[in-house]
């Protein structure tokens, strides 16, 4: 794991892993598809970094329904936001792999110990940390702003495996229903407009994208 530890590190120039002793701390993770990176008010106990693999971050509302916020891809940073309020190191989010998944992960208490007052890596986390609340702003207007055809698509393309272009639906309809804040019927609609339009192909559970062009056309880079 060691060699493939030293690739991402180089691959995505994380200088700041071998800044001072920090890369001794340093682990490869490895997440299988549908398995909690972080999972919603569990203790946090690393800071990771995701270098490989698609992941989706959702949360739970009042009623019980999970809410798509987005989802992931390299490099993305995960735990900036529990590191900084260390009075309550608990996921504030459920995030999930949607295929093999690899992090960086580094003890957060580790951080919080040895690292609270280094300048470089402070100004490091704070950086990612104002670009993900501008994200997280941008995500929670998305279901306001866009139509149902641009989320719905958006939330296809990143299921797919890069070579099928299809995948199985792991979630029900009625559970996709709620991560898009639609109603059941809504998304039937959609989604044999998509099929009408040969756009994708629905047998039973799996979904081929069609036309990968036009999708991304109607997604709108949404979610990401």
């Amino acid at each position: 794991m060691e060699k493939y530890l030293d690739y991402y590190i180089k691959e995505f120039n994380l200088d700041i892993i071998n800044h001072s002793d920090l890369r001794k701390y340093a682990k490869l993770f490895v997440f299988n598809k549908n398995e909690y990176i972080y999972q919603m008010d569990e203790k946090v106990d690393f800071f990771y970094f995701f270098v490989s693999g698609k992941a989706k971050v959702f949360t739970i509302v009042e009623n019980g329904k999970a809410f798509l916020l987005r989802f992931y891809e390299p490099l993305t940073i995960i735990g900036d936001m529990e590191f900084a309020n260390k009075n309550y190191n608990y996921a504030s989010t459920n995030i999930m792999a949607l295929n093999e998944v690899h992090c960086i992960g580094i003890p957060i208490e580790i951080l919080e110990k040895k690292y609270e007052n280094d300048i470089e890596v402070l100004k490091f986390i704070n950086n990612e940390l104002s670009k993900k609340l501008k994200d997280l702003s941008i995500s929670s207007s998305i279901n306001l702003l866009y139509p149902l055809e641009s989320r719905l698509a958006s939330y296809l393309i990143y299921q797919i495996n890069d070579v099928s272009n299809e995948f199985i639906l792991a979630d029900k309809l009625t559970d996709i229903s709620d991560l898009l804040a639609t109603s059941y019927r809504h998304l039937l609609r959609v989604i044999e407009e998509f099929q009408r339009k040969n756009l994708i192909i629905k047998k039973k559970n799996v979904v081929k994208i069609v036309d990968m062009k036009k999708m991304k056309e109607i997604s709108r880079d949404l979610y990401k």
